[in-house]
């Protein structure tokens, strides 16, 4: 009898956001294809719930934080990451690598078939054109140089090419999209908001420009309330902004909510504002409720997923308000089927076709 083929997801949390997510979306969806689907985490904080049929385990970092970042850091958590699998898994047939900081420690694991995904738009995301940029061009040839990569959008695969390395063992495969799951969660009754409304889920930051979102918002015909799920940072300038816009009786702060599906799916209408995205996760997701969206065409992700006419321009806050306005008045011209390619086991699929052709051992 032969032992079931395995895959790994090495992510630094299961706390908060889209690449979480991903994780254990495929997971489930390699699980449903007959694998051994481990997720491998360095920080036990768990904000996603995990499917049944996944196991997780969790890799002991805190003591290394006594280290300076840098490369021994890395290279000793690569080295507890590399006995771990050995010892409790033994040798998978694919090991995906999640984000900047676990990509820096696997680029010095030994295991074999490994490969790292790209969840953002690397110029960007590392503001690689800034004074101070997060990593430089350098650091980023040298974490992926050695390896094949995944791209979670065209957008963010042309990228990298441009910017990084144009000779990059990378192909894009679109994030998966639990679609049925979804549906099921948005069925909670839960909804306590007045109907009809507009909607943004995204965490308060520079990137998620809320403060186009709200001036644009402010200066349509704000024929909805608008409601913002979501915590972070820049909250505090956003509530200031509201008040002094005078849209306060309008806009109403939801905060994070584990489970935004059910105010997602009641929602009239769907709006992103960001300056980036890598793939525009929220905007499928609304798609998978059948709810209209509308999108700044930011790089990269939401022209694969939207028809032009449901795009504008980034920071456009003139446009972004027209474009507003049409969805307020024209709701079902702005609905766009979803991409049933993004279903979990077809995209997991993907990566089984994948392998066939570009072996990551």
């Amino acid at each position: 009898m032969t032992d079931p083929k395995t895959v790994v997801f090495a992510i630094f949390t299961l706390q908060g956001g889209g690449a979480e997510k991903f994780v254990l979306t495929l997971a489930q969806a390699f699980v449903q294809l007959g694998y051994q689907a481990h997720v491998v985490a360095f920080k036990k904080h768990i904000d996603h719930a995990s499917a049944s049929g996944i196991h997780c385990h969790f890799i002991p970092y805190r003591p290394l934080r006594a280290l300076p970042k840098g490369r021994l850091r890395y290279w000793l958590a690569a080295r507890l990451f590399d006995r771990h699998i050995r010892r409790h898994i033994g040798t998978p047939d694919l090991i995906v690598s999640n984000l900047w900081q676990v990509d820096q420690i696997l680029h010095h694991s030994r295991l074999p078939n490994i490969v790292h995904v790209l969840h953002n738009t690397t110029s960007l995301d590392y503001q690689l054109n800034s004074k101070y940029p997060k990593a430089s061009i350098a650091q980023l040839r040298y974490v992926y140089g050695k390896r094949p990569l995944i791209a979670v959008s065209r957008g963010v695969m042309l990228d990298y090419q441009q910017y990084i390395d144009g000779q990059a063992r990378i192909t894009t495969i679109l994030n998966p999209i639990a679609r049925e799951h979804i549906r099921h969660l948005a069925q909670v009754d839960n909804v306590a908001y007045p109907s009809p409304y507009l909607i943004h889920v995204g965490r308060f930051s520079p990137q998620k420009d809320h403060a186009t979102l709200l001036r644009a918002y402010a200066a349509s015909h704000r024929l909805m309330p608008l409601l913002l799920l979501g915590q972070g940072k820049e909250e505090n300038n956003c509530r200031r902004l509201v008040q002094e816009l005078g849209i306060g009786e309008q806009v109403i702060f939801v905060g994070f909510q584990a489970n935004p599906y059910p105010l997602i799916a009641h929602a009239s209408g769907f709006v992103l504002s960001s300056r980036y995205e890598g793939f525009g996760l929220v905007i499928a997701e609304s798609l998978a409720l059948g709810i209209p969206v509308i999108s700044t065409d930011c790089p990269s992700g939401p022209n694969e997923l939207l028809p032009p006419h449901c795009l504008v321009p980034v920071g456009d806050i003139a446009a972004l308000s027209a474009k507003m306005n049409e969805l307020m008045q024209e709701l079902e011209r702005f609905k766009t089927s979803f991409n049933e390619d993004l279903l979990p086991e077809k995209v997991a699929q993907r990566y089984l076709d994948w392998l066939q052709t570009c072996p990551v051992a």
